[in-house]
């Protein structure tokens, strides 16, 4: 494109950066892009689901201990085991919650 002067104007360009959806759009309008909105809904759905589960087998897996023996380390820390199981053993450098009496 030109204008009078000779110079070129430069092309307006997608502001999006979803190369799906941009083609989507432009391909099958409005509907392409709410059909690829619906189908990332459905995989982030799927995500928080299995999360969900993955966290409910873990709480399932605990157990209650009542005749654990008492630990202490050479800091002078002293701990007991009052629930056990639950999930994987924790790497170092990880950040582990704790409740504490």
């Amino acid at each position: 494109m030109g204008s009078m002067d000779g110079t070129r104007r430069k092309v307006r360009e997608a502001d999006t950066t979803d190369a799906v959806a941009s083609f989507l759009s432009r391909r099958f309008g409005l509907a392409g892009g709410l059909a690829w909105l619906g189908f990332l809904a459905i995989g982030t759905l799927g995500e928080q689901v299995k999360t969900r589960m993955e966290v409910a087998a873990e709480k399932a897996g605990t157990r209650d201990v009542t005749d654990s023996r008492e630990v202490t380390l050479p800091s002078g820390v002293a701990y007991r085991d009052l629930r056990v199981g639950g999930g994987q053993q924790p790497i170092k450098g990880y950040l582990v919650l704790v409740d504490y009496m």
